[in-house]
């Protein structure tokens, strides 16, 4: 605020000083420019004096002016006096240099004297000009009439040639016998010619002194002078303006910061009284000087009883001293204090607990004048807090106990582990548990986990073990083993539920639940970097189930937890390539084989995903774990994206995709085939190959798909026909165009007669129906040449094309 401030009156300052100077700019520039105009008058008249001579001089040499020449020449002279009485030395700086005037003084002093002479010489030469017209007039003859108009043409331009008179002159005074008066003439004639002779030298003396030029350089730099001196009229007045209008910014910014001032200060005195925190300002002395109405409701004072009080009256005294010194001391020191949990006392005794905020207040000039306070009323919060951590505690206590069983829930097993305890995690379930859940009331199910769950207490407390029971979910418990005998008791735990059937009361009524099996897995005593004891656990139990065995123990780095860790990572991979866009195809050709070479019928699309390391990943690694993870769908929207792309880009070929009867179920895939082939430009380029592999479970809903989509004249093929049990009158209810046999058949065909035998009766079949056959998975030739044999159109195989890039397609 301080710095504002000083800033404020520099500014002011500068403006001041500036417009001062400025003014005082303009008034000099002004003379200045007003005098420069005086010299360019009094410059151009002499110029005009000086041409005035020269013309008087250069029109005739008799007749000549010369009281007009003196006129002049005086007018010159007073102009001169003039510049040099109007501040010569200023003249000199501004307009042109001391030399420069004082050759033009020279010049015109020369010139006066040669127009004096020239003055002398035209006054000789009328005298002899007369003499010769009256000695003419006395001529008896006709003798120089060639030469009389020469010299009468000398009255009327000084710039006569005088070279031809004289060459005549000359002749005629070389001729014999001249009478007097012609004589006479002529000696009146040559003197004239050199009195025309004297006066056309002084003419030139006079031009060659070049005042005209001196003149006009004085003019020519008096006017760059006046330029120079209203640009810089201008820019002063300009930059006079400027500093005008920026007095009138500041005096109406700083009216407007004022009026803005006062209406924020308002607006802080509102929100001040209006705030959620209460606010009191101090003295030095720590006296009140302002307190809001949220202070007065909390502390239960009005101002007026409060004004010029010390804010210790509200001191309550439950801290520590150091609390208190600590806080005094922080804020004389010119520092901000905070606390979270402040204890102060209020009119009527109560305590009140608050956050609060003491900071030191400056004034304008940086001096410390007072102090502030913030505070914000908690009393109910810190109660609330207080209240709330009971209740989570009771809830944490809850949250680590199993309702059903009272054993230890999921979340205490999972708070064991962290807290890095040694031991083995067993992982026990009840085998067929989903068929109790299916065949029994809820009653009966919780009754049969907490019979067992008592069950598995029992065996422990029978043999004493070192172990602790967690339920972790439905018919899930896990047991953690401190024993030394791991493989002994695991092995107690087969045996006793071998030996002992579940016995329940429901509802009063005794139930006998008989030959109770169970699946155990054990894990390792520690964790690994890669799994926890849990996971190992659940792993072990995944294997004996898979093995049908009752108990496994964890082995690191097994087969299933390779599987597991494989899974995680390809999991990651296909949500990585349908977030980022990653899903990409390839395309295998199909290719008519029956004339003497081959030609390309159709592409099939095939799928594949890169991985974050840029890496192509096959259907054979990611499809099945994309249908349990339920992605699967989203990989097929991908792929119906592609396909339709590469129909509309290949205008002339055509593509087929996979359909497994989970797409065609899926009434979004649905939508989306038909929505693409709607605005399809070429929809019979389009073929639907359904995964006859995959099983058809609602042939409805396949049926109803193929119809709608015939409308388009797409073509449908059942694929991987004769893998497993094909259903050849199931098939007979869909409108086909094209049966792909199985590669499983058609690789055997060199070496398997069965293979052939079956393979006939699928082309007898397909024949009968009109069904298009394409052999599938064809590598070889010896393949190639056995489907020939049976007549098989087309096929398809590495031996004939390979899955490629779109981008290798031509058209």
């Amino acid at each position: 605020m301080k710095h504002k401030i000083i800033f404020h009156k520099i500014l002011f300052l500068v403006i001041v000083c500036i417009a001062f100077f400025g003014t005082a700019m303009i008034y000099k520039a002004t003379k200045d420019l007003a005098t420069a105009y005086g010299w360019k008058g009094t410059i151009e008249k002499m110029i005009d004096a000086n041409d005035e001579v020269n013309f008087l001089l250069e029109k005739s040499l008799l007749e000549a002016d010369y009281d007009a020449v003196m006129h002049y020449t005086a007018e010159f002279k007073k102009g001169l006096n003039k510049l040099n009485a109007n501040n010569l030395i200023s003249f000199e700086k501004l307009a042109l240099n001391k030399k420069t005037f004082g050759e033009l003084e020279e010049a015109l002093k020369e010139k006066a004297e040669l127009t004096d002479k020239f003055n002398s010489v035209t006054i000789m030469a009328k005298l002899v000009y007369n003499e010769i017209i009256l000695k003419f007039e006395a001529l008896e003859g006709l003798h120089f009439n060639e030469l009389m108009p020469q010299i009468l043409m000398f009255r009327y331009d000084l710039n006569t040639d005088l070279a031809a008179p004289g060459r005549l002159l000359n002749e005629h005074l070389k001729e014999p016998k001249l009478s007097k008066s012609d004589a006479g003439f002529l000696a009146s004639a040559q003197k004239l010619l050199g009195c025309y002779e004297q006066a056309q030298e002084i003419f030139h003396r006079i031009e060659a002194l070049e005042i005209y030029k001196k003149l006009y350089n004085i003019k020519e730099k008096n006017e760059q002078y006046i330029k120079k001196a209203s640009s810089n009229l201008r820019g002063t007045m300009a930059l006079v303006f400027v500093l005008f209008a920026l007095a009138l910014v500041f005096i109406y910014l700083s009216y407007a910061r004022a009026k803005s001032n006062i209406r924020l200060l308002n607006r802080f005195e509102q929100a001040v009284n209006h705030s959620f925190n209460a606010i009191t300002f101090t003295d030095l002395d720590k006296k009140i000087k302002y307190v809001n109405k949220i202070f007065e409701r909390n502390f239960g004072y009005e101002f007026k009883e409060l004004k010029d009080k010390n804010i210790n009256l509200i001191k309550s005294n439950m801290h520590p001293k150091e609390f208190y010194q600590d806080m005094i001391e922080t804020i004389e020191n010119n520092q901000i204090w905070r606390a979270d949990d402040l204890i102060s006392k209020t009119k009527s005794g109560e305590l009140i607990r608050e956050q609060v905020i003491f900071s030191p207040l400056f004034n304008e000039n940086g001096d410390k004048d007072g102090y502030m306070s913030i505070k914000f009323d908690r009393t109910k919060e810190i109660a609330m807090t207080k209240e709330l951590e009971n209740k989570n505690k009771e809830l944490q206590n809850e949250a680590l106990t199993d309702k059903l069983t009272g054993l230890g829930s999921y979340f205490a097993l999972t708070q064991r582990m962290e807290q890095g305890v040694s031991g083995m995690i067993i992982y026990i379930n009840i085998n067929n548990f989903m068929d109790f859940r299916f065949f029994y009331k809820t009653k009966t199910v919780d009754a049969i986990i907490a019979s067992f769950a008592a069950t598995l207490k029992l065996c422990i407390d029978t043999y004493k073990m070192d172990a602790d029971i967690y339920r972790v979910q439905f018919d899930e418990f896990c047991i953690w083993y401190g024993g030394e005998e791991v493989d002994r008791d695991v092995h107690r735990f087969m045996d006793y539920f071998k030996a002992n059937d579940l016995y329940i009361t429901v509802d009063g009524v005794k139930e006998f639940i008989p030959n109770i099996k169970i699946t155990i897995g054990v894990s390792m005593p520690q964790d690994t970097p890669q799994t926890n004891r849990l996971t190992q656990a659940m792993l072990a139990h995944h294997e004996a189930k898979q093995k049908e065995e009752v108990a496994q123990f964890y082995t690191e780095n097994s087969h299933i937890e390779q599987q597991y860790y494989h899974n995680q990572i390809m999991s990651r991979t296909i949500e990585n390539a349908l977030y980022n866009d990653t899903v990409i195809v390839e395309c295998q050709p199909i290719y008519d084989v029956s004339g003497e070479g081959t030609r390309i019928k159709y592409y099939e699309v095939l799928v594949r995903l890169i991985d974050e390391n840029g890496k192509i990943r096959y259907p054979g690694e990611f499809l099945d774990i994309a249908k349990k993870i339920s992605l699967y769908n989203d990989i097929t929207k991908k792929v119906v994206e592609h396909v339709f792309r590469l129909v509309e880009k290949f205008t002339n070929t055509s593509f087929s995709m996979n359909l497994s009867s989970s797409d065609i179920a899926n009434e979004s895939i649905r939508d989306l085939i038909e929505k693409k082939l709607r605005v399809c430009s070429n929809p019979e380029h389009v073929y639907f190959e359904i995964l006859e592999s995959e099983g058809v479970d609602d042939y409805k809903i396949v049926n109803d798909f193929i119809n709608k989509i015939r409308a388009y004249d797409c073509k449908i093929s059942i694929d991987d026909f004769g893998s497993g049990y094909s259903n050849y009158y199931r098939i007979l209810e869909l409108d086909i165009d094209t049966i792909k046999i199985d590669g499983s058949i058609i690789k055997k065909l060199p070496f398997d007669k069965n293979a052939r035998y079956l393979l006939q009766t699928i082309i007898d079949f397909a024949g009968r129906q009109g069904y298009n056959v394409v052999a599938e998975f064809v590598s070889s030739e010896e393949i190639l040449a056995e489907i020939k044999k049976f007549g098989i159109k087309y096929a398809q195989g590495f031996l004939l094309g390979k899955p490629t890039s779109p981008s290798n397609i031509e058209e």
